[in-house]
């Protein structure tokens, strides 16, 4: 998670038992790259609406471990969604 959000241009910092981060008015965009981690993959996609150039979830399936109908309900919320020509990469804007 503090990786992923580091390379978004958060400034956080990992300590003992999470993190701590340092509000900065957003974080600027980029890719993450979710490693079949479910928990990764939203927030990339969560993090994506909330930056300011969008964020592209490298392996976006694997949210649907815990949450199989993710991708489609934060499309509706947002629509803001969209996919590549792969469909476990995703952009998020």
């Amino acid at each position: 998670m503090v990786d992923a959000l580091k390379g978004l241009g958060a400034d956080i910092e990992a300590t003992e038992d999470g993190m701590r981060i340092k509000g900065t008015g957003g974080v600027a965009g980029g890719t993450v790259d979710s490693h079949g981690d479910h928990r990764i993959a939203m927030l990339g996609a969560v993090a994506g609406i909330a930056s300011r150039e969008g964020v592209g979830v490298i392996d976006m399936d694997a949210a649907s471990v815990s949450y199989p109908g993710f991708s489609g309900d934060l499309a509706r919320l947002t629509a803001r969604f969209s996919p590549t020509q792969s469909s476990s990469i995703c952009h998020f804007s």
